[in-house]
């Protein structure tokens, strides 16, 4: 049952960004979300992914959430900081 609800929870929290990134794929834009958010989030998902490997002991859900995570949020970050309409 543990395991059940690690494995609930990361994939809930590392989906959370898909609704946004289906969004952003969907308008080609990410215009609605503030850059200090994106910036945040990233360094945020950055540093859980660093302390996770650091900590060699953390639960494989806890890394999978934030490589989820991570993947999910990457159209954001593409359509925001990259994409330039021809």
């Amino acid at each position: 049952m543990i395991e059940f609800l690690g494995f609930l929870s990361a994939l809930c929290f590392g989906l959370c960004a898909a609704p946004q990134s289906i969004e952003a794929i969907r308008t080609k834009s990410a215009a609605g979300i503030s850059t200090g958010m994106i910036v945040l989030w990233l360094l945020g998902e950055a540093s859980a992914i660093a302390y996770a490997i650091l900590a060699l002991n953390s639960p494989f859900w806890l890394l999978a959430n934030y490589i989820l995570s991570t993947i999910c949020l990457s159209p954001v970050v593409y359509y925001k900081f990259f994409y330039r309409k021809q």
